[in-house]
């Protein structure tokens, strides 16, 4: 028996309720700003090696600015608010997704930090892509440089988290699988995925499951993809 139940003392969550900021809006978007700048600062590196140092290269540093424009108005009101028996999602502090516990039909640790099956056929990213490629050819006349964007974008989403656990002092705490994945059981599955930016939010989720519903989240199946096939459901699988 996990002498962790032990531990864990009664919390009315309908009266003092867990709130749990969206981190994946303007924090993520802070916290990508040093990846982003050594992402693109190897590319370039890279790019003048390809080809003589070439002022126009330059331009693509103000292209950096899309990333943290796009979710700066998100910086505040996205958050998720745990309650004995349900979970609601603010974004802009308007309620836009409710959850309740017994509609769960799964929950799995992920890397992934999509948050809408929608996001299943990712049509949006290759469009992104291909408009930061242009951007980047268009800006210096150089292919290469349309490349070294591509880089940027890549690297900065590997790296951007490890540094968000890295100065919260939790990096290597989580592995890879820093997002907290749940699936709600019905026609058009929605998805509630929280990133857990640090050890103290872990702990608070895993006591919220735990009284609630039983679960200890560190058990919970591990997918890089929250679209992955395999993932167990209670009433169906995809």
């Amino acid at each position: 028996m996990d002498t962790r139940n032990k531990e864990i003392g009664f919390r009315d969550y309908d009266k003092d309720p867990l709130i749990i900021k969206d981190h994946t809006y303007y924090d993520y978007m802070k916290y990508s700003i040093v990846p982003t700048m050594v992402g693109l600062l190897i590319a370039l590196a890279f790019a003048t090696i390809v080809n003589p140092i070439n002022i126009k290269m330059f331009r693509l540093l103000p292209l950096v600015l899309v990333i943290f424009v796009t979710n700066f108005m998100n910086r505040d009101g996205a958050y998720f608010v745990f309650y004995n028996d349900k979970i609601l999602y603010y974004n802009k502090n308007k309620v836009r997704k409710t959850f309740e516990l017994n509609e769960i039909g799964a929950m799995v640790l992920s890397f992934d930090w999509r948050w809408s099956w929608k996001q299943k056929i990712p049509i949006f990213i290759k469009i992104f892509l291909v408009i930061w490629f242009l951007l980047g050819w268009l800006a210096t006349g150089e292919p290469i440089n349309g490349v070294a964007i591509i880089f940027t974008f890549c690297f900065s989403i590997l790296t951007t988290k490890a540094y968000m656990h890295l100065l919260n002092g939790s990096l290597g705490f989580f592995g890879l699988h820093d997002q907290l994945v749940l699936y709600k059981e019905n026609a058009e599955v929605e998805i509630l995925n929280i990133l857990m930016a640090d050890k103290e939010e872990y702990l608070q989720l895993r006591d919220y499951f735990m009284q609630t519903m039983q679960k200890d989240i560190n058990n919970l199946q591990r997918t890089m993809s929250i679209f992955n096939e395999k993932i167990e459901f209670r009433k169906f699988k995809f």
